[in-house]
């Protein structure tokens, strides 16, 4: 038998849908399992044993490619499908392409559409959690156990990041630590750049033999700017010019990794690096990276967690974490390697 899982829309959601997707794998092993994602979030899902295949979503003009995408689903004949998004959209989409028997949950007026559906928890359950209980509404029993967040890389990868790494000047042996300052979903998550900068003058101070390579997509160049104009080193700087894929080979090669709520401190985790993470409207409760690779650092001042994209206030959450307690954490797990 054959299913589509259609994966989130957010690149840590994707990191954090990997154990629900080994989950259903393991308790059907004779199911094929067919991604489907945004191209740009594909790499995520490259070299996991247990997919069958990922498959790339037509973007552009909106109708034309939705419909691209059913035609592209049709020929797959698949009548099996589980949303881990919970867009209207997406269930329309699979119940065009031939889709008969959706698993998902009952929002955005899509109930109408699914066969095995139940409430969404909301922010209640951690995040991994509720794409597991999707996984289990479709088999029909409790998935129980943990199963792995782990993304996979090929030695051509690793050699491509150390090439990248060796192309800005690293020296085999320094320690390389990874920052991530800036977050998609909006600035309430973000960690003030003069912070970053900062924390990056002190550790340089104190780490001998320390390297930096600072992480952003092309829209957060002016924030990378800031914060290379205020430190004292020479930042590798992994932005818009690298792929998705070449940035988070890169992260693996990481000693340790320090970065707000993004998709970048999941995929740091899932990389097996130790990492910091910053949390401010978001609660780790519900969103942090699993196991004990990732600690999370969280004020729990009196309006969060708010989800806030900006924050209207004056941004205590973050304001709260001090550079000097990153600083000290940083340092424990660098001298502790």
């Amino acid at each position: 038998m054959e299913i589509f899982l259609i994966s989130p829309n957010w690149i840590g959601d994707c990191v954090m849908s990997l154990p629900a997707v080994r989950a259903l794998k393991a308790l059907s092993p004779d199911l094929k399992i067919y991604i489907i994602t945004k191209t740009h979030l594909s790499s995520i899902y490259m070299n996991i044993p247990e997919i069958d295949e990922v498959l790339s979503l037509h973007s552009g003009n909106l109708l034309k490619s939705f419909i691209l995408n059913i035609m592209t689903l049709r020929k797959y004949k698949i009548k099996e499908g589980i949303l881990f998004p919970n867009s209207f959209k997406s269930a329309l989409m699979l119940r065009l392409s031939g889709v008969k028997h959706l698993t998902g949950y009952e929002r955005d007026m899509r109930g109408w559409m699914l066969e095995k559906k139940k409430k969404f928890p909301g922010k209640y359950i951690h995040q991994i959690r509720s794409y597991l209980d999707l996984i289990s509404l479709y088999l029909g029993s409790i998935v129980e156990g943990s199963f792995s967040n782990m993304l996979i890389f090929s030695e051509d990868e690793k050699k491509k990041a150390l090439l990248i790494l060796k192309e800005n000047e690293f020296v085999d042996g320094e320690k390389l630590i990874g920052i991530s300052p800036a977050a998609a979903y909006g600035t309430s998550k973000e960690w003030p750049a003069v912070n970053f900068a900062d924390l990056i003058n002190k550790l340089s101070g104190d780490i001998k033999n320390s390297c930096f390579v600072i992480f952003g997509s092309g829209n957060d160049e002016d924030k990378i700017n800031k914060i290379s104009d205020l430190v004292s080193v020479q930042l590798i700087k992994i932005t818009g010019e690298h792929t998705l894929r070449e940035a988070i080979s890169v992260i693996s090669e990481c000693d340790v990794f320090i970065g707000n709520d993004s998709g970048l401190l999941h995929t740091a985790d899932a990389a097996g690096v130790p990492s910091i993470g910053l949390f401010g409207p978001t609660s780790p409760e519900t969103t942090s990276p699993p196991g004990d690779l990732t600690e999370a650092v969280y004020k729990s001042v009196e309006c969060s967690p708010c989800s806030f994209r900006e924050c209207p206030i004056d941004h205590k959450c973050m304001n709260e974490i001090s550079v000097e307690e990153i600083f000290n954490k940083t340092e424990t797990i660098l001298k502790s390697e």
